[in-house]
C-alpha cells in the first residue's frame, strides 16, 4: 500500500468517526422515541391515518373483524347493526359506532418501511401475521373497503399498524387495538329481546310443556284461538309483548352449539312467538283499516286489519320466538334461553333470570277480556232488554237523548238513567269462565248493545248457574261463559220502570206564583208573589223581574230554604219508582198519607198546578191524579221538611248582653261580661271562661233548628231544670228556658235536639248549642286561682 493511499483510508476513517461522534450520538433510536413518549403521557398528536374523502363513517355498510379466534361480520341493516357471521344477532349500535370512530379517527406519529434503521422489522411489529384486523366496507355491489391490520401495543398508547396492505408500519394511537383485542362481538350485543314493533304485531303464540295458546287480531279485538277460543284483554297482551321486549340477556354460553340438550332447548319447556306485518311489504290488497274504538277502556291497536281474504305471505311477516330451556343453576334463579327468526335454528344461547320468564306462565284465564260487553258507552247507539216471560224493551239513541222505540212502555226513557245503566253492564267483569253451558238451557233473558264501528251486536245471553252465587253470561256465538256474580241480575235484565223519565216536576221558578207546604210538624207556609201580568210565554216570565216572595203572615223568612226547595225544582228527579202502581193489591202500605204527611204544592202562571205528597219516613211520595208511587232521595224529602220561618231567636250582637244568669240544678250562677272581655260570676266564685265566652257566643243571633207549638200537655217529657235570664244593656230582660226532647210519634227519625222556650215561642236547638248553654260554670283547684287572679287584674266593670 502505498502512502497517498494509507492517507486516503486515515481521512474516511475520520469522517465516519465524525459522524458517528456528532451526528448519530444526538439522534434516538425509533424505541428510545417510543420511551420519551410513553413518559410524556403517551399519544401525541399525529397524522389521520384517512382523511375524511377517503373513510366517512356515516357510509360504513359492514364490518369485518378478523382475529385468532376467527372471523366475525358485522352489517348494517336500516338504522341497525346485526352481527352476521359466524351468528346472526342484533347489536348495540353505540358499540359498533366505537369500531368505526376509532378506526377512522387513527392518527399516526411515524410511518416507515418494515426494518429500516431501528425501526421494527413487521415480524418484530406483530404484523407478520398480524394479530388482527378490521375492514371496513361502504356499497354491497362494488364496495369500497379500507383495512387496518393491527400489530403489537406494547403500551404507553400506541400500537404498530399495517394499513390497506402497505409495506410500511404505523406507529398509530392504541384505541382500535384496545377495542378489538380486549373486548369480544358478545360484549357489543343488544342485552334485551328485540321483537317487532307492537304497533304491527297481530298474532302471538305462547307454548307451555306442548299446550299452545294462540292469540290474534281480529276486527280490532284480540281473540284466543285454538281449543280456548274468546276475547282476550287487550291491555293484558300489550302488558306480555311489553314484558317480553323487556327481557334482560345476562350473558351469552354458547354460539353455534353443537347439542341444544345440554340447555334444555332441544325440546324448551315454555316459548312466545310474536308476529307482525312488515309495513313496507304489504300486499297491494292490504290496508291498515281503523281497528275499531275501544272508548278508554282498552288500549288501541294499530295492528292492520287485512280487507281481502288472502292474508298476507311469509315474505311479509316478521316472526319472532323467545325460547326458555333448562334452569341455569341449582337454584333455578336463571334459565337458558334462545332467541329464533323466522325458521332459523337457534345459534345463540344465553342466559335469563327466572324472573323474566314468569310472563310467559300467564294462565290462559288471565289472558281473557274479563268484560262481557267489549263497547263503550261513547259508541252505543242501540240497546234491547229481553227478559224471559216479558215483552222486549227497545232504545234508541238521537241527538235528544234515549228513548223508548214504539210501542214502548207508555212512558219516557230517562237519558241519564239509560246511559247510567249501559255503562254499568259495560263494566260488568267475569269473576270465573265455564264453557257447560246446556244446550235445551234457556236464557233468563237476552242484553244487545248496539255499536258504531261493530258490524254485529253484542248479545249477551244470561243464564242461571248450579251454584245460585253466579250467573252464566254467554257473548255472541262464543263457546265460553262468563261467570258474573248474581248481583248483577239487576243491571243485567233491568226493567223498563228501572229506566222511567225521573224527572217529574221542571219548573222555572220565574213562572211560580204560589208555593205552599205543609211540613211533617203539621205547620203550614204560604209562599205568593206577582208574576208579570204581560209576559205571555215562560220564556217572557223568566226574562222578566218578577216581584219578590212573601211568607204569608211572616214580616221575614229563610230566603236560602225556599230557594233550595225551588232549586230541586228545576228538575225534581225521582231515586226510583215503585215496582207496583199505588192501586195494585198490596200497594196500599206504601201510599203517602196521614198527619205527618209533607204536602207541597206550586202554581205558575195561567192557573198551572202540581200537588205531591210525601211521606218522610219512608220518603215514598206521590204526584196528585197519578197512581205510580216513587221514593225521593233524603235530600229532596229535606229541603220540603224545611224550616222556612226566620229563625233568629236572639238577635242581638254579644256587647249588647250584660249579664246572664244560669239556672242549673236549682242553683244560680250570673255571668258578667267586662269590658275587656273578660267574664266573671257576681259573687267572684271561680268561673270557667272558656264555658262562659261559650254561652255569650250562643246566645248572641240564637237561631232555632225548627219552630214547635207549644204543647198541649204540662209540658215537655223531661224538663232539664235549666234556664238562661238574659240582662241587655237596655235593662230589658229575656228568660232561656231548656227541656228534653218531645215524644213524637216518628221519633225514629234519629234526631235527638233541644227543646227550648223563649217567650211564647217553642223551638228545637241542636243538642251541640244545648250542652254549650248547660255546661256547668264552675271551676275548680290550680285552674280556679289563676282565673280568679287573671280576672282581678283586669276592669271588672260591666259592659254599659
Amino acid at each position: 500500500m502505498n502512502f497517498k493511499t494509507t492517507v486516503a483510508l486515515l481521512v474516511l476513517l475520520l469522517l465516519v468517526g465524525a459522524y458517528f461522534v456528532f451526528v448519530e450520538q444526538g439522534t434516538q433510536t425509533t424505541h428510545e422515541r417510543l420511551r420519551v413518549r410513553q413518559e410524556h403521557g403517551g399519544n401525541v398528536a399525529g397524522e389521520p391515518v384517512f382523511t375524511a374523502d377517503q373513510l366517512s363513517t356515516e357510509q360504513i355498510d359492514s364490518i369485518t373483524i378478523q382475529r385468532s379466534g376467527g372471523v366475525v361480520e358485522l352489517n348494517k341493516e336500516g338504522a341497525d347493526w346485526w352481527q352476521t357471521y359466524p351468528v346472526r344477532f342484533p347489536l348495540d349500535t353505540w358499540s359498533v359506532r366505537r369500531v368505526i370512530d376509532d378506526m377512522a379517527g387513527l392518527r399516526f406519529t411515524e410511518r416507515h418501511a418494515s426494518g429500516s434503521g431501528e425501526f421494527p422489522t413487521a415480524d418484530q411489529a406483530g404484523l407478520s401475521p398480524a394479530k388482527s384486523s378490521v375492514t371496513l366496507r361502504v356499497g354491497v355491489d362494488e364496495p369500497i373497503e379500507h383495512t387496518v391490520h393491527l400489530g403489537k401495543s406494547p403500551g404507553g398508547g400506541w400500537g404498530y399498524a399495517r394499513v390497506n396492505g402497505e409495506g410500511g408500519v404505523y406507529i398509530v394511537n392504541d384505541a382500535l387495538h384496545r377495542l378489538v383485542d380486549s373486548e369480544s362481538v358478545r360484549d357489543w350485543r343488544k342485552k334485551s329481546v328485540e321483537i317487532p314493533g307492537k304497533g304491527t304485531v297481530d298474532r302471538v303464540t305462547l307454548n307451555r310443556d306442548g299446550r299452545v295458546v294462540t292469540l290474534h287480531h281480529h276486527n280490532g279485538d284480540w281473540v284466543l284461538g285454538g281449543t280456548t277460543p274468546g276475547r282476550a284483554d287487550a291491555a293484558v297482551v300489550q302488558k306480555l309483548l311489553g314484558d317480553v321486549g323487556r327481557v334482560s340477556i345476562s350473558r351469552f354460553v354458547d354460539d353455534n352449539p353443537s347439542d341444544l340438550s345440554l340447555y334444555g332447548l332441544d325440546a324448551p319447556g315454555s316459548a312466545v312467538t310474536i308476529e307482525a306485518v312488515l309495513p313496507d311489504a304489504l300486499p297491494p290488497n292490504a290496508t291498515a283499516a281503523d281497528p275499531g274504538s275501544e272508548g278508554d277502556q282498552a288500549p288501541q291497536s294499530d295492528a292492520p286489519v287485512f280487507d281481502s281474504e288472502d292474508p298476507p305471505g311469509p315474505e311479509a311477516r316478521e316472526r319472532v320466538t323467545l325460547h326458555i330451556g333448562a334452569p341455569g343453576d341449582l337454584n333455578q334463579s336463571e334459565y337458558f334461553a334462545a332467541l329464533t327468526r323466522g325458521d332459523d335454528g337457534i345459534d345463540v344461547v344465553f342466559v335469563v333470570s327466572q324472573a323474566e320468564t314468569t310472563p310467559l306462565d300467564t294462565p290462559v284465564d288471565d289472558l281473557r277480556d274479563p268484560r262481557i260487553a267489549a263497547v263503550s258507552l261513547a259508541d252505543v247507539r242501540e240497546a234491547r232488554v229481553a227478559r224471559a216471560g216479558s215483552t222486549a224493551v227497545q232504545l234508541s239513541r238521537s241527538v235528544a237523548g234515549w228513548s223508548f222505540a214504539s210501542p214502548g212502555p207508555g212512558f219516557s226513557a230517562d237519558t241519564v238513567e239509560v246511559s247510567e245503566w249501559i255503562e254499568r253492564v259495560t263494566q260488568i267483569k267475569a269473576v270465573g269462565y265455564d264453557s257447560s253451558v246446556p244446550a235445551d238451557t234457556q236464557p233468563l233473558g237476552v242484553v244487545s248493545l248496539s255499536a258504531v264501528g261493530r258490524a254485529e251486536p253484542d248479545v249477551l245471553r244470561v243464564y242461571p248457574t248450579e251454584s245460585g252465587d253466579t250467573l252464566r253470561v254467554v257473548r255472541n256465538e262464543e263457546s265460553i261463559g262468563y261467570l258474573v256474580p248474581s248481583s248483577a241480575m239487576a243491571d243485567l235484565l233491568i226493567t223498563p220502570l228501572a229506566l222511567r223519565d225521573r224527572s217529574i216536576i221542571d219548573l222555572s221558578s220565574e213562572t211560580l206564583e204560589r208555593v205552599d207546604v205543609r211540613n211533617s210538624y203539621g205547620q203550614r207556609y204560604e209562599f205568593s208573589r206577582d208574576v208579570s201580568a204581560e209576559a205571555e210565554t215562560d220564556a217572557d216570565a223568566a226574562n222578566s223581574t218578577p216581584a219578590p216572595w212573601r211568607l204569608e203572615g211572616h214580616e221575614s223568612f229563610e230566603a236560602n230554604a225556599l230557594h233550595r226547595l225551588l232549586a230541586a225544582l228545576q228538575p225534581l228527579r225521582v231515586k226510583r219508582w215503585l215496582a207496583s202502581p199505588l192501586d195494585a193489591p198490596g200497594a196500599s202500605s206504601a201510599v203517602p198519607g196521614g198527619d205527618a204527611a209533607i204536602r207541597a204544592g206550586f202554581q205558575a202562571r195561567e192557573g198551572r198546578r202540581w200537588g205531591l205528597t210525601i211521606d218522610p219516613q219512608t220518603r215514598i211520595a206521590r204526584l196528585d191524579d197519578e197512581t205510580q208511587a216513587f221514593e225521593l232521595t233524603p235530600e229532596s224529602v229535606a229541603v220540603f221538611d224545611a224550616e222556612f220561618r226566620d229563625r233568629t231567636v236572639l238577635a242581638s250582637p254579644i256587647g249588647t248582653i250584660r249579664s246572664v244568669a244560669v239556672t242549673r240544678g236549682g242553683e244560680s250562677v250570673t255571668i258578667v261580661r267586662a269590658t275587656s272581655g273578660r267574664y266573671s260570676e257576681a259573687s267572684d266564685q271561680a268561673l270557667d271562661e272558656a264555658v262562659a265566652a261559650g254561652v255569650f257566643d250562643t246566645l248572641a243571633g240564637l237561631r232555632a233548628e225548627r219552630f214547635i207549638d207549644a204543647p198541649q200537655n204540662d209540658g215537655p217529657d223531661r224538663d232539664l231544670g235549666i234556664s238562661l235570664l238574659i240582662t241587655m244593656t237596655d235593662e230589658t230582660r229575656q228568660e232561656l228556658f231548656l227541656f228534653g226532647e218531645i215524644t213524637r210519634p216518628d221519633a225514629a227519625r234519629g234526631a235527638e235536639p233541644v227543646v227550648a222556650r223563649l217567650g211564647d215561642r217553642w223551638f228545637y236547638i241542636s243538642a251541640a248549642l244545648g250542652q254549650k248553654l248547660g255546661a256547668p260554670l264552675a271551676q275548680s283547684g290550680a285552674s280556679a286561682e289563676r282565673s280568679a287572679d287573671a280576672i282581678s287584674a283586669t276592669e271588672s266593670e260591666p259592659v254599659k
